[in-house]
């Protein structure tokens, strides 16, 4: 039987077959790094506070589901400040690249492909970091 994560993985593998690779990315990355949040070593307390404050920025600077999930929206950036650390940022490294190996060895070509990427940013090191606390805020405006 499949673990998990693998079992997670070939879901996302399996939704990203019917839409065209330029998209892969774009629609794969937060779920595929929302996963890793225990992996990353942030409190829930902390978590909820930071993702409150976020929050709080977006809807001071108008919609505040106005671009959460974009990398580089205030609401983001403010939460990729507050909560990076030098380990959390190593950690979430780690565990992209834990998830790259049971995708590759688990034949999952999309999942994969998508993973290479986060795991290896041609020109923003900070990139997955910042897609990664993207997601968690976007999870968080769902949740409310």
């Amino acid at each position: 039987m499949a673990s998990a994560p693998v079992t997670e993985l070939r879901d996302i593998d399996l939704a990203l077959a019917s839409y065209p690779e330029s998209e892969w990315a774009t629609l794969a990355g937060p779920p595929l790094l929302v996963r890793l949040r225990d992996h990353v070593g942030i409190d829930e307390d902390e978590l909820r506070g930071a993702v409150r404050r976020s929050l709080f920025l977006a809807a001071a600077a108008g919609d505040p589901n106005d671009a959460l999930g974009e990398a580089d929206a205030r609401a983001v950036t403010a939460l990729s400040e507050e909560l990076s650390s030098g380990d959390r940022r190593r950690a979430l490294s780690d565990a992209i690249r834990g998830d790259l190996a049971r995708a590759t060895g688990a034949h999952l070509p999309r999942a994969a492909a998508v993973l290479r990427e986060l795991a290896a940013p041609q020109e923003d090191p900070q990139l997955a970091w910042r897609l990664f606390c993207a997601a968690l805020l976007t999870a968080a405006a769902l949740e409310e």
